[in-house]
């Protein structure tokens, strides 16, 4: 009773708080077009995340890769594949991480009715790093390194309610409110000295990741149906993920030893389509290890032969690649413009077929 006496005291001393603000066209006209401009800001801050990157994409190239009628060359397919398998989730991600921090803020400032209040302040932050530091020393997986920055947390929550459970009793929120945010100040410079404490003790092969997650490391976030641990791939898998890392570097010379390793055939046909849509442009070269004589002949224009005995013969794909060479007699077969080398038996049998065979 006495608060609400004193409530409508101070409405009383001030008459004019009661006064509603009177909203013109004006008013609404400048609001609806400050609204437009923070969107349309919003929208170009994606796109030139999505843009942005070690594979450098324009504007008209993203569009293009966003669309799903997008054009099926070789380069669009790689800069739909770049754009909506590993740079939109992270841009999205991020967009989404920042608007929930500023709602967090927004939130903690209204309930402690102070402007300074904010989750890094009462040291809400400190905790949720400092839990997940742990688990990822620890080695623990994705999920357990998440549930425990969440349990980080409460833990900080409860800890700040316990030192300030008196003020909080009282129910003076003028008088609560600045000594939440002092006890909330001291928790997060506790929190941040464990912090440093742990990245002095953490081992080489984890402080990287550790650094990288308190920076906001948008790695992790892929579509629910690309993302897979990379400790699940498979061989192949691998060496196709490495084959489009290097492709992704823009070098002007590949030196590729055995790519075609650990692949399906239908792989190793991917792989070398990518590479020679790749060499197709200006400056661009690509000098690999295989053993497969078809595919060499089918992809390669030019080929160095070693013998092993310090021998090597160069020249043109279709005239290193023959019986003379090898040492070993070969059968060409062809089927109108597909050809296939095969070695000659040790036991001469009768082929059978439509094919043209003839000695190579």
């Amino acid at each position: 009773m006495s608060a609400l006496c004193t409530h409508i005291t101070r409405m009383n001393r001030h008459p004019d708080s009661m006064r509603a603000t009177p909203v013109t066209h004006t008013n609404r006209v400048t609001s609806s077009r400050t609204m437009s401009a923070k969107r349309a800001a919003a929208i170009w801050l994606v796109l030139v995340a999505i843009a942005l990157g070690s594979v450098p994409l324009v504007p008209m190239r993203v569009f293009e890769a966003l669309l799903p009628s997008s054009a099926h060359g070789a380069s669009t397919d790689m800069a739909a594949e770049i754009v909506r398998t590993l740079r939109l989730p992270r841009a999205v991600a991020g967009f989404a991480c920042g608007a929930l921090l500023a709602l967090a803020g927004a939130l903690l400032q209204v309930l402690l009715r102070n402007p300074l209040a904010e989750p890094y302040v009462l040291g809400v932050s400190g905790g949720a790093a400092t839990f997940a530091l742990v688990a990822m020393i620890a080695g623990c997986a994705w999920w357990i390194v998440d549930a425990s920055a969440f349990a980080g947390t409460f833990v900080s929550i409860l800890l700040v309610l316990e030192l300030a459970r008196r003020e909080l009793w009282r129910g003076e929120p003028q008088d609560t409110s600045p000594r939440l945010l002092f006890t909330g100040a001291v928790i997060s410079a506790g929190w941040g000295a464990l912090i440093t404490l742990l990245l002095n003790v953490a081992p080489d092969s984890r402080l990287r990741g550790m650094l990288f997650w308190l920076t906001g490391d948008l790695n992790g976030n892929a579509m629910p149906w690309t993302a897979r641990d990379v400790l699940s791939l498979s061989g192949g898998e691998r060496q196709r993920v490495a084959l489009a890392a290097v492709l992704c570097q823009e070098a002007p010379l590949l030196l590729l030893d055995e790519p075609l390793s650990h692949l399906d055939l239908h792989h190793q046909i991917d792989c070398l389509e990518a590479l020679c849509t790749w060499a197709r442009e200006p400056r661009r070269t690509v000098l690999f290890s295989c053993h497969d004589l078809n595919l060499a002949r089918r992809f390669a224009t030019h080929a160095l032969l070693l013998d092993g005995e310090g021998g090597a013969y160069p020249g043109a794909v279709r005239d290193v690649l023959t019986s003379r060479a090898f040492g070993y007699p070969l059968i060409l077969i062809r089927d109108g413009e597909h050809e296939a080398l095969i070695p000659v038996p040790r036991v001469q049998h009768e082929s059978a077929g439509n094919h043209d065979t003839a000695a190579y």
